[in-house]
Order: structure tokens, then C-alpha cells, then sequence
């Protein structure tokens, strides 16, 4: 109850309009996440591989929060039999992907941020349920968390002017897309 009522306060401070953008390493976000997470990715052998990811205009806290919940949801749903690779890698959106783009600005570049793991997936059907507040694809006593988490990383990304998808791996595990500018509109 106490972990729900947490991530129902943050889930609703990410309204707030306090919040200052300056700019951002990526790099440095997710070498602090692996840090923080260093003791349940050496348990689960699990491999964390990114690098030259873009600096841009951000919410520092919120770019925290929102690798934290992808790193932390790949590390979870992993497979038992095998060890946990997660990639993270970045390329520009080019002006015509963004044009077809109903939420993107045609007038902004925007990186692309990759997310994929080798964990278990989920169904296609589930798409864009996954990023529903409390929408859990797993039964509590198989997988902890309160169903918020990726709510969460669409608030923080629409809180950017940016976009997050989601897609299975035809192999197993996951990917999601996240769509971010290099810099916030003014």
C-alpha cells in the first residue's frame, strides 16, 4: 500500500509547474541508474549496454524517474533462463517520420531513444494498455509493482513534448521507442 501511495504522489507531481528544464546527459542519467542498480544486475548477470546517448533540454529528475522504470521493468521481466540484456541506443528522427507524427513538432529535431530488451515480452494486443495507469499484464504474486510505472514514462515523455511506444521483440522481450526533442519549445 505504502509502495501504491508513493507512486500515486510521484504520478501526480509530475503535474506540477515547478519544474526547470537544463540540460541533460543522458550518458550520466543512465550511468547513475546502473550504479543504483548495480547489485541486482550482477545477480541477474545481466548486461546494460548504451553509449553516445544524445544531451538535450530536460527535466533532470524526470529523466532519472523515466529510465529508472524502463531499466527497472527490463531487469524484472526477465527471463529465468537467460541473462538479461538491455540496449539502449539513439539515432535523429528525420523531418519526414516527424511530419507523420500527430504529436511531434515539424519544427524541432528530435531523438529517437531505443530501448530493448531480452526479457519476456508481452503481447501485442496489450500495446497501449501497458501505458495505462494501474494496468498490470501480470498477476502481484508473480511480478511486484503497483501498475504505474509505465504511466509514469508516458507522463514524464508528454511532459517533454515528446512521444513513447511500445513494441514486442519478435524474438521475446521488449522495445520502446521514445521520442524525445533536443530542446523544449519556449
Amino acid at each position: 500500500m505504502i509502495a501504491l501511495i508513493n507512486d500515486v504522489l510521484a504520478y501526480s507531481e509530475l503535474s506540477g509547474e515547478d519544474n526547470i528544464y537544463s540540460t541533460v546527459d543522458l550518458n550520466e542519467i543512465v550511468a547513475a541508474i546502473a550504479n543504483d542498480f548495480e547489485l541486482l544486475i550482477e545477480q541477474k548477470s545481466a548486461s546494460l549496454v548504451y553509449n553516445n546517448l544524445p544531451v538535450l533540454e530536460a527535466i533532470p529528475r524526470q529523466m532519472s524517474q523515466l529510465f529508472s522504470n524502463l531499466i527497472s521493468n527490463a531487469l524484472k521481466f526477465s527471463k529465468a533462463d537467460v541473462l538479461p540484456v538491455i540496449n539502449i541506443s539513439v539515432k535523429p528522427v528525420l523531418h519526414n517520420d516527424i511530419a507523420r507524427n500527430t504529436v511531434l513538432n515539424s519544427g524541432i529535431t528530435y531523438y529517437n531513444i531505443e530501448l530493448r530488451d531480452n526479457g519476456i515480452g508481452f503481447e501485442e494486443a496489450h500495446t497501449q494498455r501497458i501505458f495505462n495507469i494501474f494496468q498490470r499484464l501480470h498477476d502481484k504474486a508473480s511480478y511486484t509493482g503497483t501498475g504505474i510505472g509505465l504511466a509514469l514514462c508516458k507522463k514524464i515523455v508528454r511532459n517533454h513534448h515528446g512521444e513513447i511506444t511500445a513494441s514486442a521483440d519478435a524474438e521475446g522481450g521488449a522495445i520502446f521507442n521514445i521520442f524525445l526533442p533536443q530542446k523544449q519549445m519556449v
